[in-house]
């Protein structure tokens, strides 16, 4: 048995922002020390985002974790030493006509399609380029009709400034709140509105840990 002061333990960071500040740079050396020395002394240590599968493999060089990670605002759990999901959670069947039907009502708005790693594009715009390039994930465009289920998250991309708060996105948050009560969680960031399964959010994921 270990005898470590942080032994039994588990330490979880957001990513964007918080554990890296800065888009594009290292993390800042003091914080990958910090998680280092949690570790050593027996923690696990592992980070909660909204990015996916695909978006992660971008960044995993960038920190070291011991633990699971918690992608996709808690819809997936994922082990980044076996490449294999622990945990995954699916949008309902009903979500493409859903949340084709809050993109349309908002013009303007682009949405990404997550499906596993895989991420298609079902109208764009400006902002969402820019988010997918920034995650570094190509810009892929399908036909939602195409495109096979099960979904496990969508982002909804307002057409504004992405690290800007935007009034498009909870006003998307709202509308998806009022017509489908229950059935989705819809997360406002920036521009972006992540939508998972009800039930999923980074604080659920990390608890199933």
């Amino acid at each position: 048995m270990g005898n470590g002061k942080f032994e039994g333990y588990l330490l979880v960071a957001d990513f964007d922002d918080t554990f890296c500040p800065e888009h594009g740079a290292p993390v800042p050396e003091e914080n990958r020390r910090a998680a280092q020395h949690f570790m050593d002394e027996g923690g696990l240590f592992t980070i909660a985002t909204g990015r996916d599968v695909r978006s992660y493999y971008s960044i995993r060089d960038k920190f070291t974790v011991n633990a699971p990670l918690v992608l996709s605002n808690g819809a997936v759990i994922f082990d980044g030493e076996s490449g294999e999901s622990w945990y995954e959670s699916f949008l309902p069947f009903s979500c493409r006509s859903d949340l084709l039907a809050a993109r349309d009502a908002f013009p303007g708005t682009g949405m990404e399609v997550h499906r596993g790693a895989d991420v298609r594009v079902c109208g764009s715009n400006a902002t969402l380029e820019k988010h997918l390039s920034r995650m570094g994930v190509p810009v892929s465009e399908a036909d939602p009709g195409h495109i096979l289920y099960p979904w496990t998250k969508v982002v909804l991309v307002a057409p504004d400034e992405i690290r800007a708060e935007s009034e498009t996105a909870h006003a998307l948050c709202a509308w998806i709140a009022a017509q489908f009560p229950g059935r989705y969680e819809a997360v406002p960031s920036g521009a972006l509105v992540d939508v998972v399964a009800a039930g999923s959010d980074k604080g659920s994921g990390v608890r199933r840990l």
